[in-house]
């Protein structure tokens, strides 16, 4: 195993510390922990996509290069409005947010696997990623404990990805793995927010006000949302191109 991979082990042993023996973690710790990760992710996020592009040559790595309406179907969604998001009870939040970590550690292998077979002689790219795999795991993980102890349901911690729109040729798996870590990013900036609303609370246990209706909130209705733009699907790049300088909704508002 090189250095590349020991690592991000390395660097979650530093984020985060075990507890003595017998001293459980209450809600308050582990909600600061998972918000501590999270920033130390938010840091990341910006290097990871500009290396990324730099390393996949032309348009990719042109400059201000942006395709903001090029999405992949089984990634979490991003275009949820600011507004709608708050609107959301905090379980349902807690219960999204998990999801979409769990999703992004199985979409981020993918994007190892494409860098991999692109650019065999130079790891770069590939390193960052698993790093970003890891954190992103972890996140999770912390998310689900969170979830366990107010008796929230969590799903399985390795639910199988399904089938990924995929792509024989390099520019295609180019695309899917800039939307895969350009989303990862916008996903690290919303749970940053969320968390740190909850991690503000200072004198009150956060989700102290999720009732027993709460945790039993489901979030399939997510999936539902109406979703328009480029898709990548069968391999193919669809849809109507809209202007490239068109931001995403839920970055219109710096608090979403």
């Amino acid at each position: 195993m090189g250095y590349h991979l020991l690592a991000p082990f390395c660097l979650l042993a530093l984020l985060l510390p075990p507890l003595p023996l017998g001293a459980p973690m209450s809600t308050a710790e582990s909600v600061k922990q998972a918000y501590n990760l999270a920033l130390h992710m938010q840091t990341q996020t910006s290097t990871l996509l500009q290396t990324y592009l730099q390393h996949q040559s032309t348009p990719f790595s042109d400059p201000d290069f942006s395709l903001p309406e090029l999405k992949l179907r089984t990634l979490p969604p991003t275009a949820m409005h600011f507004e709608n998001w708050h609107g959301l009870e905090d379980a349902v939040r807690l219960s999204l947010t998990h999801e979409a970590f769990l999703s992004f550690s199985q979409h981020l292998l993918l994007a190892i696997v494409d860098q991999s077979n692109l650019n065999p002689d130079n790891s770069m790219v590939e390193n960052q990623l698993w790093e970003e795999r890891l954190k992103a795991k972890g996140l999770a993980g912390n998310l689900a404990g969170i979830m366990t102890t107010l008796g929230l349901p969590t799903p399985p911690a390795n639910p199988p990805l399904g089938t990924v729109p995929l792509g024989n040729t390099a520019f295609q798996k180019k695309c899917r793995g800039y939307v895969i870590v350009r989303d990862y990013g916008l996903w690290t900036d919303r749970v940053v927010t969320f968390l740190g609303e909850k991690e503000a609370e200072e004198g009150k246990d956060p989700f102290l006000a999720l009732g027993r209706a709460a945790k039993g909130a489901q979030a399939r209705h997510w999936g539902r949302q109406q979703r328009q733009g480029l898709w990548l699907e069968d391999g193919k790049v669809s849809g109507t191109h809209q202007n490239p300088g068109r931001r995403n909704s839920w970055q219109l508002s710096p608090h979403s």
